[in-house]
């Protein structure tokens, strides 16, 4: 198959949302004090009610009296502020969440909200849920970003900031994004390219890195040359040696004669020489010239 070399995007996280979270939010303990003040009126509103009912309507009947207590006590929804998205989510979260203005604050439960926009919007990562008492709630996310393509079982995938696969992207528009190979190296991607962000001298050409045993990385660049790196604790000061030995010696250099930096041990470098190994096969036919963007 053919492979593909091209210069791999830095991924930047976008710019926060214009309007500031709020520095003080209540703690969601201070709401149960508030809930079982609210459940206990509402409870003898029931009661009452009910005195004058039957049996089959007391569940109703007490679910009506907590609403109707929380709105005289004022917690209820007034604002639903959503931070960290685009216009068309920010629409797509408020379609998720079901709730109206006027609603008993208490119902709006952080973990059921997150479950519905996670479950109903696609294009969300890292939501976070937050009430405001007593009539606000905060969403917390970040729009889902194409961080990296990745191929495991001879299938590529678009993986997200967060390394999780973004169903129905089309990899060959994408070429352009660095490329992880192996079992579970999508996962552990943004680690890797966070930390690769630091050595331009290496993102800039890097050409593919895989995944060894679920445990570390074989960078090979797009000058031939192939760096091993340690598990994933050490590859910040594996990293920084390297920059060392190439800022002394130019072993990142293109005509440089090293085609293997072995820097599993970041204290005691093995350095190969002469020709490079056979080229990765790339099974995918990911190519600029046959759909790429």
């Amino acid at each position: 198959m053919s492979q593909v070399r091209s210069k791999s995007q830095k991924g930047k996280r976008a710019a926060r949302p214009q309007e500031a979270v709020p520095t003080t939010i209540l703690s969601e303990q201070l709401s149960t004090y508030a809930f079982g003040t609210v459940t206990a009126g509402a409870v003898m509103v029931a009661v009452a009610a009910w005195m004058g009912g039957s049996l089959a309507s007391i569940d109703e009947r007490i679910q009506t009296g907590l609403d109707a207590t929380a709105k005289s006590t004022g917690f209820t929804v007034s604002k639903i502020s959503i931070e960290g998205l685009d216009p068309r989510t920010k629409a797509d979260v408020l379609n998720a969440l079901a709730i109206e203005p006027g609603e008993n604050m208490f119902r709006a439960d952080p973990f059921v909200l997150k479950e519905r926009i996670e479950e109903k919007v696609a294009n969300v990562s890292e939501v976070r849920v937050l009430r405001q008492w007593p009539n606000d709630i905060w969403i917390l996310a970040d729009n889902r970003r194409p961080l990296a393509l990745w191929q495991t079982d001879g299938e590529w995938a678009v993986v997200d900031q967060v390394g999780k696969p973004m169903e129905g992207e089309d990899p060959t528009k994408f070429v352009n994004l660095p490329r992880v190979v192996g079992p579970a190296a999508g996962y552990a991607a943004p680690e890797l390219l966070a930390q690769l962000e630091f050595h331009p001298q290496i993102s800039e050409h890097l050409e593919v890195a895989m995944r060894v045993g679920g445990r570390r990385w074989d960078l090979r660049l797009d000058t031939g040359l192939e760096i091993a790196l340690p598990e994933d604790k050490l590859v910040d000061a594996a990293l920084l040696a390297v920059y060392n030995l190439d800022e002394a010696t130019g072993v990142l250099a293109k005509d440089s004669e090293v085609t293997r930096i072995d820097a599993r041990d970041p204290e005691r470098f093995a350095v190969g020489l002469g020709e490079a190994r056979a080229e990765y096969e790339q099974s995918s036919g990911l190519d600029k010239k046959s759909g790429g963007a």
